[in-house]
């Protein structure tokens, strides 16, 4: 841009000025450019190397209650998200409480595959017979956890105001199963 003075005459020095304004202000407009360019092309690249959400294991309830003196409880482990075409595993184990294992419930541990399109297994806990278990005595609790989820696969352990899993001080998913043998939970 020239600054043309009254006169006709030009002002070289208001010249030279403006053109280092507007060298700056292109080399700022190619900075930005380049900048919010750059920053778009890593936020695309960022979100497509993350690829698709995992798989998420859990329970349906933090708490399964069960009535009966003797039997088994199957309880129902939960698959969501995850990619199409793909599995996920993850181990399983059951955890004394206050029950005892051996006296309350049979020890109970193993692995889960949740193949394609799979979206829930159980678990099968016996109960045992037990005359500690009274209509007067306090329930008595145990956990079956999940554990070591596979790669692509995580715990899912619900929201605050969801009734989704516990989590173990090991990092783990549990649910807590509760025995009452006095009927305290029946309807």
């Amino acid at each position: 841009a020239q600054h043309v003075q009254p006169g006709g005459w030009t002002d070289p020095e208001s010249q030279q000025a403006d053109e280092k304004r507007s060298n700056t202000s292109d080399k700022e407009k190619a900075l930005r450019t380049s900048s919010s360019s750059s920053q778009r092309n890593s936020k695309t690249s960022v979100a497509s190397s993350l690829g698709p959400p995992p798989c998420k294991l859990g329970f349906e309830s933090s708490e399964v209650f069960f009535s009966p003196t003797s039997g088994s409880v199957a309880i129902p482990v939960t698959r969501s998200q995850g990619a199409p075409g793909t599995t996920a595993s993850c181990r399983y184990e059951t955890r004394a409480v206050s029950a005892q294992a051996g006296r309350d419930f049979t020890t109970t541990q193993g692995q889960l595959f949740f193949e394609d399109g799979v979206d829930q297994l159980s678990v099968k806990i016996d109960v045992l017979r037990n005359s500690r278990r009274t209509a007067q005595s306090q329930p008595h609790r145990f956990r079956l956890c999940l554990l070591d989820p596979s790669s692509g696969a995580e715990f899912d352990f619900g929201k605050d105001d969801d009734e989704g899993a516990q989590q173990t001080e090991d990092g783990g998913a549990c649910c807590e199963i509760v025995l009452d043998a006095g009927g305290a939970f029946d309807p």
